[in-house]
């Protein structure tokens, strides 16, 4: 059986089933902030199923403090707001 989660639909699902926030914001704030197991390769999202419930166990022990804002571990294409005003 496949651990892998390709693309962020399967991620959130994955999140669902396990009781973690699973809306995409929700995901892409605890990728940046927390540290949690998932990348853009080649613009998929890729995570995997035993990293992801590593991570809740450090979670729950107090290992990954969610008071605090950490350094981002990746950094999230975003998009920036457009500075020039429409007339």
């Amino acid at each position: 059986m496949t651990t892998a989660l390709s693309g962020m639909k399967q991620i959130q699902e994955y999140c669902r089933s396990i009781s973690l926030a699973s809306s995409e914001s929700s995901i892409i704030k605890m990728i940046t902030d927390y540290g949690f197991p998932a990348r853009k390769l080649c613009g998929i999202w890729e995570s995997d199923k035993e990293y992801i419930v590593e991570w809740r166990k450090k979670l729950i022990k107090g290992e990954i403090n969610v008071d605090e804002k950490k350094t981002p571990v990746v950094k999230v294409n975003e998009k920036q707001p457009n500075s020039r005003r429409k007339k």
